[in-house]
């Protein structure tokens, strides 16, 4: 159906695409308009322009509710009742006169039928007679109020403000709907879009979206006027409890000692806030503005598409004045295309916390530094010791019964000595800063190899002295918990390692596997590990990320700023 051309129709039709824009009309459509409607937007095209939605699910809603529109002709004043007879990739779109100027040959009775079939409420007011009463009620409207013809017709239409014997005709916008109606009716003009409370028979309320428009006789005076009236009680309701679930969430906003906030996705794709507590507002200071550009925005933007993939709760770091705040970003709504376009974040202040595991990171380091040079000087020394004693004694039982033994027992210790060496260096990689960055991940990438079976390649592209000690140990040993855990977890056969930096100076360091891969709730939410892993980068003023590689496996992506690494 959604082919139907508008030739085919035998009512004033035209097809808009899906921005709402008119791409074909029929001949009876082209006599409607003074100007060329193709191309223009759909609601451009009436005199109610400014009122109609801009969008175009909205205005598919809106023509659904099947609303009359004003058009100048040559003739004056149309008036069209518009109804979207197809939404999908585009929209049918057909226009049934509402207005009668003029001698016309007409079928009364076809006309009547025709509005009484309207699935619309139409009535019909003599401004001729006292008080405009009522002179035409289509079945819709009767059947819809409850209220037969004759209780109808002669009456004037308020009756419909009428529940248990009193009238309602004051609050919440229905003085202001009734005096747009009384000046309407009054000075002979369109009255467009007011909505009121209204009463059926029994009593129920329903929120009447009412249009009136004038009819004037042959000698252009005014004689009736003519109402069409939607039910839009489910769209005010649906706008009453958006509104009463917004005032809830602003009273816990409000009542909450931790910072909040409410973000949503803007057509651009940057974010903006709904809402913000005065706590959020005190300690984060984040506006709109960090928010549309900068190295903020890059960062919660990424953090909302990545909540928004796994669908679960994503940790990012925020800084301000030397306090920094751990925010757990959530999605929570979901947008036209089902992806969550808003986003609840909480934070709490871990300076502390992260000044403990600074100096935790720090004692680990100097007590494995200890160890490993205890293991050095004690057994280590032994080992060699009696490793050469073992030489010496199978040099002397060469020729003898015992030299196949004497010669395993060197062989053992020789060994072992090799292996408590390769202990001791990943404890503690001596002379990092002589051997440089690059080179301590090549050996551990040798000692993975060795050790746990598993091809690891390493392309060093920055090969420069000069970092820190303490910031090119906790490199090495983020590499080392990655291909740890590539082995463990992921069960790799390949690894690669590139260190390298980008265009603005950071030292990167990517481990890319091929092994099982990392959902993004583990990445997100993971184990010790990967919080030690981000309490190292963290420490330094960097970032490290956990998450599935582009050709599957595992990808874990250190950044450290240029600032920190001499």
């Amino acid at each position: 159906m959604t082919d139907l051309p508008a030739s085919a129709v035998p009512y004033p039709a035209l097809r808009l695409d899906d921005a709402g824009r008119v791409v074909e009309l029929n001949a009876l459509a082209e006599a409607v308009f003074a100007v060329d409607p193709l191309g223009k937007p759909f609601g451009s095209l009436f005199d109610e322009a400014s009122a109609l939605p801009s969008t175009p699910d909205a205005l598919r809603d809106w023509l659904g509710e099947g609303r009359p529109l004003a058009v100048h002709d040559a003739h004056g004043q149309a008036r069209y009742q518009a109804r979207a007879q197809v939404w999908g990739g585009g929209a049918l779109v057909v226009l049934v006169s509402l207005t009668v100027q003029g001698p016309r040959e007409v079928d009364v009775d076809l006309l009547a039928k025709a509005v009484d079939a309207a699935n619309i409420s139409v009535v019909l007011a003599d401004l001729r007679r006292p008080d405009d009463p009522l002179v035409y009620a289509n079945e819709w409207f009767l059947e819809f109020t409850g209220y037969t013809a004759e209780e109808v017709v002669g009456r004037n239409c308020r009756f419909l403000q009428v529940r248990n014997g009193e009238r309602d005709d004051a609050g919440d916008g229905q003085g202001t709907a009734l005096d747009a109606i009384r000046r309407g009716i009054a000075e002979a003009e369109h009255v467009g879009g007011v909505v009121l409370r209204n009463y059926r028979k029994d009593g129920t309320l329903f929120y009447n979206e009412l249009y009136l428009t004038p009819i004037s006789d042959e000698t252009g005076g005014v004689t009736h006027m003519i109402g069409v009236q939607n039910d839009v009680t489910a769209r005010v309701e649906a706008q009453r409890e958006r509104e009463r679930e917004a005032e809830r969430l602003r009273d816990i906003f409000a009542a909450s000692a931790a910072p909040l906030g409410l973000l949503e996705r803007q057509p651009d794709g940057t974010l903006a806030h709904v809402l913000m507590n005065e706590v959020a507002a005190d300690a984060l200071r984040l506006t709109d503005a960090d928010l549309r550009a900068g190295a903020a925005a890059t960062h919660w933007i990424s953090a909302a598409a990545t909540a928004a993939r796994s669908g679960e709760p994503t940790r990012l770091d925020v800084t301000r004045d030397g306090r920094t705040f751990e925010v757990l970003l959530s999605p929570v709504e979901g947008g036209a295309e089902g992806a969550p376009d808003r986003f609840l974040y909480v934070a709490a202040d871990v300076t502390a916390g992260r000044e403990a595991t600074e100096d935790l990171l720090h004692v680990s380091n100097r007590q494995l530094r200890q160890i490993a040079q205890n293991v050095h000087d004690g057994v280590g020394q032994s080992l060699a010791g009696a490793a050469m004693l073992a030489s010496a004694l199978a040099a002397d039982l060469a020729k003898s019964d015992h030299a196949r033994e004497a010669e395993r027992l060197r062989d053992l210790l020789i060994s072992a000595q090799a292996q408590l060496r390769s202990f001791a260096l990943g404890l503690d990689p001596v002379d990092l800063d002589r051997i440089g960055m690059g080179e301590a991940l090549g050996r551990l990438a040798a000692e993975a190899e060795a050790a746990l079976g598993v091809s690891v390649a390493v392309r060093d592209l920055v090969r420069e002295a000069g970092l820190r000690d303490e910031l090119m140990l906790d490199v090495y040993r983020i590499a080392q918990e990655a291909l740890t855990n590539a082995v463990r977890h992921g069960r790799a056969d390949e690894v690669q390692l590139v260190l390298r930096h980008d265009g603005d100076g950071d030292l990167v360091l990517i481990i890319d596997d091929d092994g099982a891969g990392i959902s993004e709730a583990a990445a997100h939410n993971g184990g010790m590990g990967l919080r030690t892993m981000r309490a190292r980068a963290q420490r330094h003023g960097g970032s490290l990320e956990v998450g599935p590689g582009d050709d599957g496996g595992t990808r874990v992506h250190l950044r450290l700023p240029p600032e920190r690494l001499t």
